[in-house]
């Protein structure tokens, strides 16, 4: 990993020079730096990020120079079966702005970048650019919310507390649920979801997840949000359901993760497992317009602010699970 001097690109006729001010790091800048997921050099990696428009082309007709916004890393084509259904993160086209993906463009982790018009969201003067870097993953939480269907007065499990479970810890609660349990390793983490308002928060190291979930509240939750990507913590989600439940797998596991499921209980008990990806352009446009209207606190879930020339060292820590969110300021 390097800092190098370039050129400030032109945007193309459709597109918006993006002055960024905040990047956000998560576990897939992890995955690419460590060669985890292949990529071809060199890449801009980046796809968490808020900015200052300063050039747009002449198709861009909804935003002009000098508008605040942030950005849906996610470029899908509009034209393909998945497009045309909405759901635009599965685009069988799509590119993505320095995230994982099929096609990786340079993304937010440099002083300009240029996006596609109809990928920026219009943030308000009273939302910092630092708030608006969680545009792309608190939509992805939105996203995962409405593959779960949460229903007003239903009992949730979340496991993990890091960034993206406290995101849906806080998404869960707009929907009316009656009571939340979180599960979480770190008592940073659970601190924090305590001062967020979860109902219960367990320490797997200290107590058996599934057994605690149907002591506390029965026959077991309605909803199970997974948001750590192990085989173990899957099975305690699916382990702690009620019958008639629903899981979300929502953390990312490796890609060879499985785990042994019984089909007829399934079938009998009429499980339902959901998994959510990415971010599409409907969560996207809502996780706007929810950061705008001040309805998610982000202010608890950034522990680490870096510059850019500190980023390896900021990416090392995320790689650690130190602390929550991380982000690159500009």
């Amino acid at each position: 990993m390097k800092i190098e001097e370039r050129e400030i690109p032109a945007p193309e006729s459709d597109e918006a020079l993006v002055e960024v001010k905040a990047c956000g790091i998560c576990m897939t800048d992890v995955h690419i730096s460590k060669g985890q997921f292949g990529v071809s050099d060199p890449l801009v990696l980046g796809h968490e990020f808020s900015g200052v428009v300063k050039e747009i082309g002449d198709n861009v007709s909804k935003y002009d120079v000098g508008d605040r916004v942030s950005v849906n890393p996610i470029i899908s084509c509009g034209n393909c079966e998945f497009c045309i259904a909405g759901r635009t993160n599965l685009c069988e086209n799509g590119k993505i702005l320095g995230g994982a993906g099929d096609v990786i463009i340079d993304g937010g982790f440099q002083e300009y970048t240029t996006v596609p018009g109809d990928n920026l969201g219009a943030l308000n003067q009273k939302t910092s650019f630092e708030k608006g870097a969680f545009s792309e993953p608190l939509g992805c939480a939105v996203r995962g919310i409405r593959r779960a269907d949460i229903s007003s007065g239903d009992r949730v499990l979340i496991i993990g507390a890091g960034p993206m479970g406290l995101l849906l810890l806080q998404l869960a609660q707009l929907q009316g649920t009656s009571e939340i349990t979180i599960s979480e390793l770190k008592e940073e983490r659970r601190k924090v979801a305590r001062k967020l308002g979860a109902d219960r928060v367990l320490d797997p190291n200290q107590t058996d997840v599934v057994s605690k979930v149907k002591e506390n509240v029965g026959k077991g939750v309605d909803i199970s949000m997974e948001a750590v990507g192990t085989s173990q913590t899957v099975r305690d989600a699916i382990d702690s359901l009620k019958v008639g439940g629903k899981i979300l797998v929502f953390g990312v596991p490796p890609e060879d993760a499985t785990i042994s499921l019984n089909i007829f209980d399934v079938y009998f008990d009429e499980i339902d497992v959901v998994g959510s990806y990415a971010i599409d352009k409907n969560s996207f446009r809502r996780s706007v317009s929810l950061l705008n209207g001040d309805k998610i606190n982000t202010e608890d879930l950034v522990t680490h602010r870096f510059q850019l020339a500190e980023l390896e060292n900021a990416i090392e820590l995320n790689e650690q699970r130190v602390g929550l969110k991380k982000i690159v300021k500009f």
